[in-house]
């Protein structure tokens, strides 16, 4: 219970009294969970929170979008580090805002490409082959004759009579 007692110069008094208890909340700060932190580009990062009690969450995912859905996901398309915010509203009408700067990192994703120097001649055929590719660092060249490379300009002899289709796969 808490009473106040006013009283002024002249000893005049007035009393109030308010029989309501007040009441402080805990806040109960949310938990993120992501599916991944870091990904290529052009990839879904799924995003959940932990917490139960909420009438009202707002994600802000740091590349202009937002989501208002207790479990989103958010495609993130430019490379960059991504501050994540989310804010709630309990059931008892206290707001927690969480802000996690640079959590997420999107990488460029690698883009394959590649030359060679000769494409026809008599068996035994050797050929050499020129890494073209953009943000690249392991390579996985298949000459589709059942041989493969992991350098980044093989050369490769093809035998006998055909026609190949070399692949390269980069990452």
């Amino acid at each position: 219970d808490v009473q106040l007692v006013a009283q002024n110069a002249f000893g005049c008094k007035d009393t109030v009294f308010e029989p309501k208890f007040i009441e402080v909340f805990d806040q109960i700060p949310p938990l993120v969970v992501v599916s991944r932190s870091s990904a290529c580009e052009d990839t879904y990062i799924n995003f959940s929170n932990t917490e139960t009690a909420i009438t009202n969450i707002e994600w802000d995912f740091g590349d202009g979008n937002k989501s208002s859905l207790l479990m989103p996901r958010n495609l993130y398309t430019n490379p960059g580090k991504y501050d994540l915010t989310l804010e709630t509203t309990d059931t008892n009408g206290c707001v927690f805002t969480s802000v996690k700067k640079n959590f997420i990192e999107i990488f460029p994703r690698p883009v394959a490409n590649f030359s060679y120097d000769i494409d026809s001649g008599c068996s035994p055929l050797k050929v050499r082959f020129t890494d073209l590719s953009i943000q690249a660092q392991s390579y996985s060249w298949f000459f589709d004759d059942g041989s493969t490379d992991t350098t980044q300009h093989p050369s490769h002899t093809y035998f006998g009579h055909g026609s190949f289709r070399p692949k390269l796969t980069v990452k």
